[in-house]
């Protein structure tokens, strides 16, 4: 099963959303066989509930994933450019048995896209403290690879910035996408200034947007 895809709709009232489901029920079998909605059903049961399973990778791996939000009319070229990079580097992604994926969402006229990359690799103390103990204890023992995992975050960084340049938007921006790089110059002065205005030293969260200087 190559292709998964899962719809969840919201209406005003059940006969409205009975109604909207068998139109894209109607649309996808079209294309493809209908099954069982096991995982919309599990995340909206438990929303949160997973989140230590995918710390992990399906056979063990580390998993970093990334994402870009368009608007719906960049969809598609967001998606071939995906593909497209997938395409570019498989020999690097082979030669460091990393595996790749990449779901996407759409709501009203936005359109998310996240890749994942998935390598094995040392756990981290984190990952460890957030798995089921059984589990944590499967993976403790697995050996450092410093190449694969230089190989996998250098394709997560070359891909966030194919995204960039395709005009996403990111939620989470932190201390890993590049905030400053997109910025014009006389905000970008003006970020660093307030930055030091209300925090001299530097202290606080370093690092983070790329404002600790």
């Amino acid at each position: 099963m190559p292709w998964t895809l899962f719809a969840v709709v919201d209406a005003a009232d059940e006969a409205l959303a009975n109604a909207a489901a068998d139109h894209l029920r109607e649309i996808g079998l079209r294309y493809g066989t209908e099954i069982d909605p096991s995982v919309p059903n599990a995340v909206r049961a438990d929303p949160f509930g997973a989140v230590p399973q995918v710390l992990m990778g399906p056979e063990g791996q580390i998993w970093t994933p990334l994402h870009g939000i368009f608007p719906a009319s960049k969809a598609k070229a967001a998606s071939d450019a995906t593909l497209r990079f997938f395409d570019e580097h498989a020999a690097d992604i082979e030669a460091h048995r990393i595996k790749t994926s990449f779901l996407t969402v759409a709501v009203g006229n936005d359109y998310l896209i996240e890749p994942s990359f998935y390598w094995h690799d040392r756990v981290d103390r984190f990952r460890l403290e957030k798995l089921d103990p059984e589990h944590a204890e499967k993976l403790r023992d697995i050996p450092e690879d410093t190449e694969a995992r230089a190989a996998a975050l250098s394709l997560r960084r070359g891909l966030a910035t194919v995204f960039d340049e395709l005009g996403c938007m990111h939620l989470q921006i932190g201390k890993w996408y590049d905030y400053e790089r997109w910025l014009d110059p006389a905000l970008r002065e003006t970020l660093r200034e307030l930055k030091t205005s209300l925090d001299p030293t530097h202290g606080i969260n370093p690092g983070s947007l790329g404002l600790a200087r």
